[in-house]
Parts: C-alpha cells; structure tokens; sequence
C-alpha cells in the first residue's frame, strides 16, 4: 500500500470525486428545481438540500478512503471501475436530457470518464481480471445501495432555512 502510484491514485480519485460533487450540488440541484416538472415520475421526488446534498458526499468520501485505506488495492479499483458507472449513467443522462431540450449540466461526467479509466492502470492488482470484476460487481451494489440508503437517511436530517428563507 505504500506505492506511490496508490496513493496518486486515491489523490486523483479524491479529487475527481471532489470536483464532480461540487458540479452537482452547484448545478444539479438548481437544475432539478427548475426542470421537476419535466422529468419522468420517478425523478420529479428527488429533493435535497445543498447541506443534505453534502452530508451524502461526505458519507462517500469517507467509504472510498477507508476502501482504500483498509482493503487490498483491488478493491479500491473496484470502486474506480463503480465511479466509472456513475460518470457513465451521467453522460447517458446528458444524452437523454439533451433530446429532451434541456441538458443536465454533468460535464464533469464526460471529462472525468477517460480520466478515472486511466487511474486503473496506477492502481497494483496483481490479483487477476476475475478479482477485478468481483469488486467492481461488489463496489457497484455497494455504491447504489449506499446511495439509496443515504437518501432515506437524509430525510430524517431536517433541511436548514438560509437568511434568505431558502432551504440550504
């Protein structure tokens, strides 16, 4: 776990990660407020607040480093190759929004896509292409089901009112 290439890799990974979540919560969500009534039923729920929005990045940050810090480097590839998912959901959302007529603003997702592909070559997993593929499997339930489960924690966390009467 010493390698330097590990730990350039979690930097980067973090950091990806970092950038991406400022994206959503700066974009995103003022973008789900004014396009609601456009998206399909099952979107038009999704509400959070900015500090609700946050708690939940933090709770993932948190999981990757101790994935990192705790687990064989197979692992934390694993979660690249699941944050990969995630980025790659987001272009199709791009897509998808874009025949709609308006674009979600995700262009972190598109740029970030090649980059945490290439993080995997960093990363020492001398385990083998199945061990990989089992992780990866393992990371991505992990991720959705965290983030489902995030979700319905949050809704117990009351969202804040700013000095302007704004949920924040």
């Amino acid at each position: 776990m010493d390698s330097v290439s590990f730990w350039l890799a979690l930097v980067g990974f973090l950091l990806m990660f970092g950038i991406h979540e400022f994206e959503e919560a700066t974009r995103v969500l003022p973008w789900l407020d004014r396009n609601r009534d456009r998206l399909p039923a099952p979107f038009r729920h999704l509400r959070l607040s900015r500090r609700q929005f946050w708690f939940i990045a933090a709770e993932e940050a948190l999981l990757i480093i101790l994935v990192a810090l705790l687990l064989p480097s197979v692992w934390l590839a694993g979660a690249v190759i699941a944050y990969a998912v995630h980025l790659l959901v987001h272009v199709v959302q791009i897509l998808v929004t874009a025949r709609w007529g308006f674009t979600i603003p995700v262009w972190t997702a598109v740029i970030e896509l090649p980059v945490m592909l290439n993080l995997l070559f960093l990363l020492p997993t001398r385990q083998g292409d199945t061990t990989l593929l089992f992780t990866s499997l393992v990371m991505s339930v992990v991720m959705v089901v965290n983030l489902v489960l995030m979700h319905l924690l949050v809704k117990v966390v009351p969202a804040r009112k700013g000095p302007s009467g704004r949920v924040v």
